[in-house]
């Protein structure tokens, strides 16, 4: 007997997983091919994060659907390890970036001021800040450092291959 597929998805990443999860859920018969480990490449250096404050550069379209993602990421990682037993890991947090200069310092309260305009959450965390997950501070040549933190999700990139 001849077996054919009606789509064939090219990368066994979370990316290639998840597109040909979601064509056999509207009844396409896929197969995906990996010419390695599924989920060894791109899935593994990413870590996993959807950061669009972190990866735009200011309003526009990559960072409305970068939003629209993150947005949608918790309930598809609970549809994953509801259809298949794995924790994938998902966890919401935030990103910390260490102004460590003056030039530093005006890049990042630039890119503050973008985001809170555009309705997002921007915290400043003051140098004298207690260390925490959620709140960093250290000395580097002797004075503080300034730090913010943006709001991102992100899942165990082994756990969302599995």
């Amino acid at each position: 007997m001849r077996r054919t597929a009606d789509v064939v998805v090219v990368g066994g990443g979370v990316i290639g997983c998840a597109v040909a999860r979601e064509l056999a859920r509207r009844g396409a018969r896929t197969i995906v091919v990996e010419r390695g480990e599924v989920g060894a490449e791109a899935t593994r250096a990413a870590a996993g994060m959807v950061a669009p404050q972190a990866e735009s550069s200011g309003p526009g379209p990559l960072l409305r659907l970068g939003i629209a993602s993150r947005e949608r990421y918790a309930a598809w990682t609970e549809a994953l390890a509801a259809e298949s037993g794995v924790d994938v890991e998902y966890r919401t947090d935030g990103i910390v970036y260490a102004a460590l200069t003056a030039a530093d310092v005006r890049v990042l309260a630039a890119r503050a001021r973008w985001q809170r305009a555009a309705g997002l959450r921007v915290e400043r965390l003051a140098s004298t800040t207690s260390a925490s997950p959620r709140r960093s501070s250290w000395r580097h040549g002797g004075r503080a450092s300034r730090c913010w933190s943006g709001r991102r999700s992100r899942r165990s990139a082994r756990g969302a291959a599995r």
